[in-house]
């Protein structure tokens, strides 16, 4: 419990470093969600139809990046969840650290790969956790934390902004509508 508030007062405290000097308010796992439906799809040998990619797309974390990743993120689900991709899976899951270093893209095709293999080998339990774990309660103790580090009191003309949840690798980022965290990253630090 105590690293998985450290990650998020991480993000917390990146965020008051913007110059918009914003904090968390809520937990937004939205993206989570969709991801379960996506998956679940394709867990039934179904196609996922372009309504629910829409929505997937723009739900709350992934709305943050760029196509490129999306389209990135889109093929290593297809690839981690889908029946026929054995040998896409086996030449991503060998990219060396050098290719890695020297080729951005297939550094997030590995990691994002190898986080959802793991999401897969731990799909109900991070079902579990989702419908059962306390986010906002996660939320309010690391801005309870952050506080203790502020040396002047927050005001009501703060913009507060959400912590969205979504599954990529497991690391996190800022963007404009909050901190965007790795669910798994936090499933794992539980």
């Amino acid at each position: 419990m105590k690293k998985a508030v450290t990650a998020i007062q991480i993000g917390i405290l990146i965020i008051c470093a913007n110059v918009n000097f914003l904090i968390a308010q809520t937990a937004d796992l939205t993206s989570v969600d969709k991801f379960f439906k996506v998956i679940a799809i394709l867990k039934e040998g179904k196609e996922v139809s372009v309504e629910q990619w829409n929505e997937f797309d723009n739900s709350s974390g992934y709305k943050e990046l760029r196509q490129n990743s999306m389209n990135i993120i889109k093929s290593m689900i297809h690839v981690a969840f889908g029946k026929e991709n054995f040998a896409e899976k086996d030449s991503i899951l060998s990219i060396t650290q050098d290719e890695m270093d020297k080729n951005p893209t297939m550094l997030i095709k590995k990691l994002t790969l190898v986080n959802y293999l793991d999401i897969n080998d731990n799909y109900e339990s991070l079902k579990s956790f989702r419908a059962n774990y306390n986010f906002n309660a996660l939320v309010e103790k690391a801005i309870q934390r952050l506080y203790s580090f502020l040396e002047k009191t927050l005001d009501s003309t703060f913009e507060f902004k959400p912590v969205n949840f979504f599954l990529i690798s497991l690391d996190g980022l800022v963007g404009e509508n909050g901190i965007c965290i790795d669910f798994n990253l936090i499933y794992k630090k539980n």
